[in-house]
């Protein structure tokens, strides 16, 4: 058995599919934490993952669209689409997703960590 941290974000459309990946190591019998926005937390312990929730990184705490933390909807340019990527999700908040995620390595010891692929500090604290 092994051990696995999440690292992902309630937005961009992969959660269905980080979760799915989740459920499939919890069926083969691993062990799986998630640490997310708050509002993921009833379908991480719906699929037998223990949850963490982002403190200090940006997070979401409703589904109400005024806590989109990129709010790609009110662009008409796709370059500031992509600033807005960048700054508010990617690289802005790289330090405390780090911290944060490197918080969760030392208090859970997983054997891999799975990021979303914009959780940069994720990656780095691995």
């Amino acid at each position: 058995m092994s051990r696995y941290l999440f690292a992902m974000w309630d937005g961009g459309g992969a959660v269905a599919p980080e979760l799915g990946v989740a459920r499939g190591l919890i069926s083969r019998g691993h062990e799986v934490r998630v640490l997310a926005d708050p509002t993921l937390r009833d379908q991480v312990l719906a699929i037998g993952a223990s949850f963490a929730p982002w403190v200090a990184a940006p997070h979401r705490t409703s589904n109400d669209p005024a806590e989109d933390l990129v709010k790609d909807w009110e662009v008409a340019n796709p370059l500031e689409g992509l600033r807005r990527m960048r700054d508010r999700l990617i690289g802005g908040p790289a330090r405390a997703v780090a911290a944060e995620t490197a918080e969760q390595i030392a208090a859970y010891s997983p054997d891999a960590l799975v990021a979303d692929y914009f959780m940069f500090g994720a990656i780095i604290a691995a």
